[in-house]
Protein backbone atom coordinates (compact mmCIF):
# COMPACT_ATOMS: atom_id res chain seq x y z
CA UNK A 1 0.00 0.00 0.00
CA UNK A 2 2.73 2.21 0.73
CA UNK A 3 4.32 1.79 -2.35
CA UNK A 4 1.56 2.17 -4.75
CA UNK A 5 1.28 5.79 -2.54
CA UNK A 6 4.78 6.60 -3.61
CA UNK A 7 4.34 5.56 -6.71
CA UNK A 8 1.30 7.76 -7.23
CA UNK A 9 2.73 10.75 -5.40
CA UNK A 10 6.50 10.78 -6.80
CA UNK A 11 6.47 13.42 -9.69
CA UNK A 12 4.40 15.48 -7.39
CA UNK A 13 7.07 15.31 -4.66
CA UNK A 14 10.45 15.28 -6.71
CA UNK A 15 11.28 11.54 -6.28
CA UNK A 16 10.96 8.63 -4.21
CA UNK A 17 13.39 9.95 -1.54
CA UNK A 18 11.11 13.13 -0.78
CA UNK A 19 7.80 10.97 0.09
CA UNK A 20 9.56 8.48 1.68
CA UNK A 21 11.81 11.28 3.79
CA UNK A 22 7.58 12.66 4.90
CA UNK A 23 6.35 8.91 5.17
CA UNK A 24 9.14 8.55 7.71
CA UNK A 25 8.33 11.67 9.85
CA UNK A 26 4.80 10.56 10.51
CA UNK A 27 5.60 6.93 12.03
CA UNK A 28 5.30 5.23 8.24
CA UNK A 29 9.18 4.52 7.97
CA UNK A 30 9.64 2.87 4.38
CA UNK A 31 13.05 3.16 2.75
CA UNK A 32 13.57 4.53 -0.92
CA UNK A 33 15.19 1.03 -1.71
CA UNK A 34 12.26 -0.50 -0.84
CA UNK A 35 10.02 1.09 -3.99
CA UNK A 36 12.30 0.09 -6.34
CA UNK A 37 12.03 -3.80 -6.06
CA UNK A 38 8.50 -3.92 -5.48
CA UNK A 39 8.03 -2.18 -8.57
CA UNK A 40 10.53 -4.44 -10.59
CA UNK A 41 8.27 -7.31 -9.41
CA UNK A 42 5.14 -5.85 -10.76
CA UNK A 43 6.73 -5.02 -13.60
CA UNK A 44 8.07 -8.81 -14.79
CA UNK A 45 4.48 -10.44 -13.40
CA UNK A 46 2.71 -7.97 -15.79
CA UNK A 47 4.89 -9.27 -18.50
CA UNK A 48 3.88 -12.28 -18.27
CA UNK A 49 0.68 -11.88 -17.85
CA UNK A 50 0.29 -10.62 -21.27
Amino acid sequence: MLVAFIDEHRDRFGGVEPVCHVLTMHDCSIAPSTETPVRMDEVVAARYDS
